[in-house]
């Protein structure tokens, strides 16, 4: 997407979520990508660093639920806003159930769009 818009002369944020517990190898990658489309790829950092979370909510708030992704969640949110999906059903079903939204709002700092574009 980053050459794609480059190549249409289109400029749009690049961003990465960055909880801190990023691997080593996703690491280098944005380094890579920066490096090569000369472009600068922003760090999103959760409101509470890895030992605030820790106060708050015990260690390793992110072992809560091992494994999802063996578990029947095909799209994974947080925890309260993510269910199992149905056989049949889209991937992003199991998101956001009962909400009237369709992502978390870490775009919310792009233009609005229609409700069928993210």
């Amino acid at each position: 997407m980053i050459h794609l818009a480059q190549q249409h002369g289109l400029s749009f944020p690049i961003f990465t979520l960055d909880t801190g517990l990023l691997f080593s190898e996703t690491l280098a990658l944005k380094q890579r990508l920066e490096d090569f489309f000369c472009c600068r790829i922003e760090s999103l950092k959760p409101d509470l660093t890895l030992d605030e979370q820790t106060d708050i909510h015990g260690p390793e708030l992110w072992r809560r639920e091992p494994d999802l992704c063996c578990q029947g969640y095909r799209s994974i949110g947080c925890w309260p806003c993510t269910r199992k999906t149905a056989d049949g059903e889209d991937e992003r079903a199991g998101r956001w159930t009962g909400f009237n939204k369709v992502e978390c709002g870490i775009h919310t700092f792009l233009p609005k769009k229609v409700d069928s574009q993210i």
